[in-house]
């Protein structure tokens, strides 16, 4: 008989989880190929630290009981922040992208959050714009010192889906 697949959950971090976290993150960077320098400096400057958790923003994905990504939205100044949004790499492509996407709007429309602003990497731009998001243009990266990277804005309507 054919196991039911299990949809997946979304579901709120736990603090336990931190250094599991990290590591997806790592692996959906170096997904993209990116060099041992770069992937060195990722870890130390774009590492979810305890205080992403106080604020009750991290969120995780989990397909068939493990964790497949998670993403952190953080208040920045007068707005919002996609800080974190991964995928681990076995499911990229499978849709868990969308799903997770999809929690973040839910959650800022009961927040009323309005506009959430993303800083990503050329190779994933294209799924936020895919999901909605619009070009704001191009920042400096943290990470790689010179590099532009884009800028992307996310307006959300309640009224859309």
């Amino acid at each position: 008989m054919k196991r039911k697949a299990i949809p997946p959950i979304v579901r709120k971090a736990l603090i336990s989880e931190l250094e599991k976290l990290n590591e997806l993150a790592a692996r959906s960077e170096a997904y993209w190929g990116f060099d041992e320098s770069h992937m060195e400096a990722f870890k130390r400057l774009c590492a979810l630290r305890e205080a992403h958790f106080k604020k009750g923003c991290v969120f995780v994905i989990e397909k068939d009981g493990e964790i497949a990504g998670f993403y952190c939205l953080a208040a920045k100044e007068a707005d919002f922040e996609l800080e974190h949004f991964y995928v681990d790499p076995r499911h990229i492509g499978k849709g868990l992208g969308k799903t997770l996407w999809l929690h973040m709007r839910t959650f800022c429309i009961h927040r009323k959050i309005r506009e959430v602003t993303i800083v990503c990497s050329d190779f994933v731009k294209g799924f936020y714009l895919k999901m909605g998001a619009a070009s704001l243009g191009q920042v400096e990266s943290t990470v790689d010192r010179g590099k532009m990277i884009p800028r992307l804005t996310y307006r959300i309507d309640p009224g859309t889906r």
